[in-house]
C-alpha cells in the first residue's frame, strides 16, 4: 500500500489516517463549528385555532367579531385569541397574545408590514394565497393586521373567503419598521385551522355582517 495513500491498514485490524486527513479532518471539524450558529433558522411558531370553536359576536359600539382561542402543544395550552373583526371603517386581524399575570397591551409600540399566507384546503403542501399587509405591533407581541379603503382593501373578506373554503392554515410574518423593536428582523407564526361542526357559519354570518353594517365596500 502506497505511503500517500490517505487510508492504511494496521496488522492488528484498526485503521490508521495519514497525517495529511487528519490535518484536514481538524479544519474541517473546526470550520463547522464556525458555521453551526449561522447555519440555524428559526422555526415558526405553530399554534392551532378553532379547536375550542368559532365565536361570533355583536358589539354594542358597531363591531362584529368571530373570534377563537389560540392553543398550542398536545395539552392545548391556551395562549391568546384570534380575532377577525367588521367595524364601521376598518376590517382587522388581531392575533392577541395572553401573558400570565399581565393585562393586554392596549397602545401600540410600533408599525410595521406583514406577509400573509393563507394555504387552501386540498390543495397541495407549496400552494397558498399571500397578501401583504399594515401591521400594528402591540409591546406584549401581539399584533394587528389592518384593512382599509387606502390599503390592504377586500385582504379580510378574502381570508374570509377562504376559510369558508376549509383552508388548512395561515402563516403570518410580521416584521416592524423600528430598527429597535423585538420585531425588526421579522418573526413567523403558523396557525393551524380547526372547525367543527357547523361553525364555518359564523364565518358566513360575520361576512355578511361587515355590510349590514356598511362596512366600506
Amino acid at each position: 500500500m502506497s505511503r500517500q495513500s490517505a487510508l492504511s491498514h494496521r496488522p492488528k485490524g484498526r485503521w490508521r489516517f495519514s497525517p495529511a486527513l487528519r490535518r484536514g479532518g481538524v479544519r474541517f471539524f473546526l470550520l463547522s463549528l464556525c458555521i453551526a450558529p449561522f447555519g440555524t433558522v428559526a422555526s415558526p411558531r405553530d399554534y392551532a385555532t378553532g379547536g375550542n370553536g368559532w365565536v361570533l359576536e355583536t358589539l354594542a359600539d358597531g363591531i362584529g367579531i368571530v373570534r377563537t382561542d389560540i392553543t398550542r402543544g398536545r395539552m392545548h395550552q391556551r395562549e391568546g385569541l384570534l380575532l377577525f373583526s367588521c367595524e364601521r371603517d376598518r376590517r382587522r386581524l388581531r392575533v392577541q397574545f395572553l401573558r400570565q399575570g399581565k393585562k393586554p397591551s392596549a397602545a401600540v409600540s410600533s408599525l410595521g408590514t406583514a406577509l400573509v399566507r393563507v394555504y387552501p384546503a386540498n390543495a397541495p403542501p407549496a400552494t397558498n394565497v399571500g397578501m401583504l399587509s399594515t401591521a400594528q405591533i402591540y409591546q406584549d407581541g401581539s399584533f394587528d393586521l389592518v384593512e382599509t379603503p387606502e390599503v390592504n382593501q377586500d385582504m379580510i373578506l378574502k381570508m374570509t373567503d377562504l376559510i369558508l373554503d376549509g383552508a388548512d392554515r395561515i402563516d403570518i410574518s410580521v416584521s416592524s419598521n423600528n430598527k429597535s423593536h423585538v420585531f425588526n428582523r421579522g418573526d413567523s407564526y403558523t396557525f393551524k385551522l380547526v372547525y367543527r361542526n357547523d361553525e364555518l357559519l359564523s364565518f358566513l354570518r360575520f361576512k355578511k355582517l361587515c355590510y349590514i353594517m356598511k362596512s366600506y365596500r
